[in-house]
């Protein structure tokens, strides 16, 4: 069969294929990770419930006549830690969280698409998904609650880092907080959704202590809350060699001081130690919460690939 120019189509210009499907590969990271949980010196259950995740992107070669060096084998990880903190009373709190975490696997592993490569467009995208992420947690909650109604009241916190070479994203709800530890200085990346700092934002002072307490301990925002869209702070941030990435829920931060986390963290090289101390340190305050500590410690990783 002959074509005419008539009978064909012209293809639009095509983009550079190198710059549409190709990008420079991320900077290795070499990541010491760890998370501790506590329940604490007062209550009797753990509502806090953590998950410390590494997805991987390998290359293996199953055969060939090539040199080994040729063809280096290749490992790209990405981590996600994320915590969680029940409430509700009884052990609604306990499973809040627990429930939380376990939707967030299971909606994990039906995932479409798993970014481990980072330019501005899949930074929007990786925002994106995570708000949709909460959202669909958020509502598997208050499903749970809508069929079982004796639930009602119970929500958790929910906060969580992903990390993809230096690149990290964090998505928050509620007051378990996430902090960032450079240089032994020390910086809260989370606001508290709760009704004190609602009022401190606003401009108001809160000199009562009692008060300023109570006010810290009610939330204005957690999963399986009020009905209705959740909308969580996301962000994107980006690390540097010997950052260290430290996910807790309030049984530290309500009892140690963010100067004391840094020198604290600062006295430690090691991630399971550094979480260690810091869960100790809020038991030597009275432990009055459970508590949990995650860390992970960022460092470029100069290692030769495996061949």
């Amino acid at each position: 069969m002959a074509f005419s120019h008539d009978d064909t189509t012209e293809l639009p210009p095509s983009d550079n294929p190198r710059q549409r499907f190709f990008g420079p590969s991320p900077e290795r990271v070499r990541v010491d990770i760890a998370g501790i949980s506590d329940p604490g010196r007062v209550r009797e259950n753990n509502e806090d419930h953590y998950l410390i995740v590494r997805r991987r992107r390998s290359r293996t070669v199953l055969g060939t006549n090539l040199p080994a060096e040729d063809v280096p084998e290749l490992n790209e990880d990405a981590f996600s830690l994320v915590i969680a903190d029940g409430m509700g009373g009884a052990a609604f709190g306990e499973f809040a969280s627990r429930h939380a975490l376990r939707t967030a696997w299971e909606l994990g592993l039906s995932e479409i698409k798993w970014p481990l490569k980072i330019d501005p467009d899949e930074s929007r995208e990786v925002l994106e998904k995570l708000t949709a992420y909460v959202e669909l947690l958020h509502e598997a909650l208050l499903d749970e609650i809508r069929f079982h109604p004796e639930l009602e009241g119970m929500g958790t916190t929910f906060t969580l880092a992903y990390t993809v070479g230096f690149d990290g994203f964090l998505c928050h709800v509620g007051d378990s907080r996430a902090y960032l530890l450079r240089d032994g200085a020390i910086q809260c990346l989370t606001r508290d959704h709760t009704l004190a700092r609602t009022a401190l934002d606003a401009g108001m002072t809160i000199d009562d202590e009692q008060q300023l307490k109570y006010l810290n301990r009610v939330l204005v925002k957690c999963l399986g809350g009020k009905e209705g869209a959740i909308n969580p702070d996301v962000q994107h941030f980006v690390l540097q060699p010997g950052d260290r990435l430290m996910l807790c829920t309030d049984g530290l931060s309500d009892l140690v001081t963010d100067e004391e986390i840094a020198a604290c963290v600062a006295q430690h090289s090691e991630s399971e130690a550094a979480c260690r101390a810091l869960v100790d340190l809020a038991l030597d305050r009275g432990g009055t919460d459970n508590v949990t500590v995650l860390m992970g410690k960022y460092e470029r990783d100069e290692s030769e690939p495996l061949r």
